[in-house]
């Protein structure tokens, strides 16, 4: 269950920071500030309500050595940069090598805490650490451009609905404390929603494609070692945050904003549902064989 303080943490906060931040976006830009013309600013608010969510869910800032959780604000930070310098960076490959370094540094700094790692033989670490790594640099790429051809209301939109299963994938295979670590990632795009499909935004949604594409990942990692999410529902998961690009294909380019949607949100429900049915028939099976 959960009280009062961890509601407001977790949905409140976040929505009410993200939403004030894209506010002062839009009013700071009126005055004519020039580094604001740069594309990704609407990323850096949204790492930055996540992560002040996350210290208040936390209790402040910890050693994160002791907790590897305790990296997740400062991770925040990390992507909240990534999102507004990445697309400065040309040519491509540079923003892809800088991608790849950042991912290096968290998926190291995470793995190297979990006990269930610590066994591991050099081959079984290059194995894991490229694996892992290769897939997750290669879906934020695959997001941003998904996120630039979509649009930005459809794909806000459709990151919201990849977070959701996200973070109910998390929930249904044991993992509560994953789950409720993504709830502030729904409500601060909740609020990036809003603002998206309004006609004066100024910003593309590459930037909250970055973020989210850094710091869901990293949840959805830390249940498959630390709780029961399975490894073969990590790229199907990662999937779902692509699910906005077909609708920039052919006839659907020009299609009502709402019919485009709705083709994104079926192409979401179609990809997560072998890991979110496998985790609702896992659910059921573990609750039949709890003891009364």
């Amino acid at each position: 269950m959960l009280d009062l303080t961890e509601t407001i943490f977790m949905i409140l906060l976040p929505a009410l920071l993200a939403l004030a931040g894209c506010v002062g976006l839009v009013a700071l830009r009126g005055r004519g500030f020039p580094v604001l013309a740069r594309p990704g600013w609407d990323g850096a608010v949204l790492a930055l309500a996540v992560g002040a969510a996350w210290v208040a869910l936390r209790g402040g800032f910890h050693d994160p050595t002791v907790d590897v959780h305790d990296w997740l604000p400062w991770f925040a930070l990390l992507a909240a940069s990534a999102a507004v310098q990445l697309p400065a960076l040309r040519p491509a490959w540079a923003q892809v090598g800088v991608l790849a370094v950042i991912i290096a540094s968290m998926l190291g700094l995470v793995i190297s805490q979990l006990p269930v790692c610590h066994g591991w033989s050099l081959g079984e670490k290059v194995l894991w650490f490229g694996g892992l790594g290769l897939g997750w640099v290669a879906s934020v790429w695959a997001w941003r451009r998904s996120a630039l051809a979509a649009g930005t209301g459809v794909a806000i939109t459709t990151l919201v609905l990849a977070v959701a299963c996200g973070a109910l994938a998390c929930l249904l295979f044991g993992g509560m404390r994953h789950a409720k670590l993504a709830a502030p990632l729904i409500a601060a795009l909740g609020a990036l929603v809003v603002v998206g499909w309004w006609r004066r935004w100024p910003f593309p949604a590459v930037g909250a494609a970055t973020a989210v594409g850094l710091l869901l990942p990293l949840l959805l990692i830390l249940g498959y070692f630390l709780d029961e999410v399975p490894l073969w529902g990590l790229p199907l998961l990662a999937l779902t945050g692509l699910a906005a690009w077909p609708t920039a294909w052919g006839r659907l380019r020009n299609a009502a904003a709402w019919k485009r949607l709705l083709v994104a949100a079926a192409v979401v429900a179609v990809v997560a549902a072998p890991v979110l049915v496998h985790g609702i028939v896992k659910s059921i099976h573990d609750s039949g064989e709890a003891p009364y």
